[in-house]
């Protein structure tokens, strides 16, 4: 025998596949002639002539010659039509190209032929379940652990097959069967509860988790679990003892306080709920995101200001339980802002992004509420991190603009504006704010054809925009250019939104500038009406128009009440002295 044939020989045997002379017909008797003769045995010759061609058989499929290996292990069935070992082979074979039905046939013969080999009965087991022929296959694994009754895979084995076959209560009692050579071990507990739930058996279910219990009293998960089973089957009652047991195996471990945090509410009782949750969430082993779901769901829809006020002492809690932890710093902004508590707000979402600079969103809502608070140094310092950190994105540099454009650093203001508009052309809304914007920059440069060019270009956009129209037409009165379009632009914003104080001052003004003083009078005594008489410029105003109608005491009287706003002193004491 050469080295090639001596290595094959020794995986053949590795593999349990030999076989002597008494295997050929895998110690199955022919049957008896009616001559009576005994059986006769393969000749020695004959017996020597099927080990080379079985081991020529194998060299050839390891070598990849499929074809050459089926032939060769079919010469094999000819001399031994009942041999397992190339019925086995053969059944591998044809199983690799994926023919499951032609595998089953010689498999089911090798199983036949050796039922004692296990690996035998695996391969015909599994190739019954390839074609859909579970029950055989279940009574394939009862042979098997009848055969081998400590071989606990066999049991899972089983199990899975009665489970697919809709035979749920076979695959309870095989589990129950392992557990009877295991003991109660968690996996198979909670595999027999699932089976359990698939009959609606929800008692069953609960004997498993309780099984569980018994044998780990000090393990909290398990009655977390079967609370959590009896609630989601509306078995309150029983749902609320497990979490009274479950307090006093452990009265401070934060999973347990939770739970009877849950019982707290569901009996109304907030207080003691909250207490309890407190004392959890101060407690790092808790995962962080357990704690976020619960707040989640107290602030979720449409809560009281009272449970706000709640919600915020426990995400504190959490925050500095958990203070790398992104997500809830930024909960805490949206608690804030729902609690009008902007300046807390801000500061959240600013701890939150210090965490993760990766969050946008939560970059736009800093800069809106430092541009709210009048923060402009900040929120200058805010947009040139995120315009460092997202450059095509509009908002931050609109933002930048607008905090230089507060600062009264007009140049850098329209730098920035521009910026903005080109990253957000297709963003009408954005492209408005910011031509209106850039013009009122360029009127305070006194750029003022640039300026009524972006004005212009806002109300293209949209020409019923009643701020750009007023704020256009004001600066033309400012200017005394124009005056009939600045006339006819701020009639129409206060066609657009009346009784605002502001568009009514700058259309009085404007009637004032081309001399119409009773009409500029009676506008801007509207302005007064709501609430501009607590604003210096237009009680001013309105000094002028009486001055122009020879009410010159009025006129002083009102300058003087300017005065008292605030009003540019010195300019108002030179009108009162002239």
């Amino acid at each position: 025998m050469s080295f090639k044939q001596i290595s094959i020989y020794l995986i053949v045997v590795v593999l349990g596949l030999h076989f002597s002379s008494n295997d050929v017909f895998a110690q199955k008797k022919k049957k008896k002639s009616s001559s009576k003769k005994t059986e006769q045995k393969i000749s020695g010759t004959e017996l020597q002539l099927l080990k080379d061609i079985f081991l020529d058989a194998t060299q050839a499929k390891l070598l990849g010659d499929t074809d050459k290996a089926k032939e060769l292990y079919q010469d094999c069935l000819n001399l031994s039509p009942n041999n397992a070992a190339a019925n086995y082979e053969l059944a591998l074979l044809y199983q690799d190209e994926k023919d499951n039905e032609t595998a089953l046939t010689y498999a089911e013969n090798a199983s036949k032929a050796a039922p004692k080999n296990k690996w035998y009965q695996y391969l015909f087991a599994d190739l019954l379940l390839y074609n859909n022929q579970t029950i055989k296959a279940a009574s394939v694994y009862e042979n098997l652990i009848r055969q081998h009754p400590n071989d606990i895979d066999n049991y899972h084995k089983i199990s899975y097959i009665y489970r697919i076959a809709g035979e749920t209560d076979k695959a309870i009692d095989a589990l129950d069967r392992l557990e009877g050579k295991t003991g109660v071990v968690e996996e198979i507990s909670l595999d027999k509860q699932r089976l359990y739930l698939q009959k609606n058996d929800v008692d069953g279910a609960g004997k498993e988790l309780e099984k569980l219990i018994e044998n780990n009293p000090k393990e909290l998960r398990f009655y977390n679990q079967l609370a959590e089973l009896y609630l989601a089957n509306r078995k309150e009652d029983q749902a609320n003892e497990i979490y009274k047991r479950m307090i006093e195996v452990a009265p401070d471990n934060p999973l347990a306080q939770m739970a009877m945090a849950r019982q707290y509410y569901s009996k109304g009782e907030t207080a003691k709920a909250n207490e309890m949750l407190m004392s959890a969430f101060a407690k790092p082993e808790i995962p962080a995101e357990q704690k976020i779901s619960i707040l989640m769901g107290m602030i979720g829809q449409q809560p009281s200001k009272e449970t706000l006020k709640e919600a915020k002492s426990l995400g504190g809690v959490i925050a500095q339980t958990h203070p790398k932890n992104a997500q809830i710093q930024a909960i805490q902004g949206d608690i804030y802002i729902q609690l009008n508590e902007k300046e807390n707000a801000r500061d959240a979402f600013r701890r939150t992004v210090d965490i993760d600079a990766n969050l946008y969103p939560v970059w736009e809502q800093v800069m809106f509420l430092e541009y709210d608070l009048g923060k402009y140094d900040d929120l200058l310092k805010t947009t040139k991190e995120s315009t460092e950190l997202f450059p095509n994105q509009p908002l931050p540099h609109y933002f930048k603009g607008l905090a230089n454009y507060q600062l009264k650093d007009y140049d850098k203001a329209v730098r920035s504006l521009k910026r903005s508009a080109i990253i957000g052309s297709d963003n009408e809304n954005l492209l408005i704010e910011v031509y209106s914007l850039i013009g009122d920059a360029y009127h305070s440069l006194k750029d003022h054809e640039s300026s009524d060019n972006y004005y212009d270009k806002s109300l293209e956009i949209k020409p019923d925009n009643p701020l750009v129209l007023n704020n256009y037409a004001y600066y033309l009165s400012l200017r005394k250019e124009q005056l009939a379009k600045a006339e006819e632009m701020s009639k129409k914003s206060n066609e657009l939104e009346t009784n605002n104080s502001s568009y009514q001052d700058t259309y009085g003004w404007i009637l004032y500038e081309q001399g119409k003083y009773e009409e500029a009078k009676v506008w801007l005594e509207k302005a007064l009406s709501n609430g501009g008489d607590k604003r210096p410029v237009i009680v001013e105003h309105y000094g002028d128009v009486l001055f122009k109608l020879n009410k010159k005491a009025e006129a002083i009287e009102q300058w003087r009440k300017a005065i008292e706003l605030g009003g540019n002193k010195k300019e108002l004491d030179k009108k009162i002295a002239q």
